[in-house]
């Protein structure tokens, strides 16, 4: 079992206009990343993690199937 951040490719900038997400607080990217594994109301595929907020929002959709829209201070970790 490697790092819960291993299965992700992390892009600074980037956001998505995910319809299906959730808004959870998360001490660190890999709980982040834990949250996105474990949740069970939709696959998880892609989350951003906002440092200063201490801010993890996961989402059902990435890049392949969602709008991109630029955001200063993200960072997107996509499946």
């Amino acid at each position: 079992q490697g790092e819960p951040l291993d299965d992700y490719v992390n892009t600074q900038g980037p956001s998505l206009f995910s319809v299906t997400k959730k808004q959870l607080g998360a001490g660190s990217r890999e709980e982040c990343a834990a949250k996105c594994e474990e949740d069970k109301e939709f696959t998880c595929r892609a989350f951003q993690y906002h440092s200063k907020e201490q801010q993890c929002v996961i989402m059902a959709e990435n890049r392949k199937s969602s709008i991109i829209i630029r955001m200063r201070d993200a960072v997107l970790f996509e499946k």
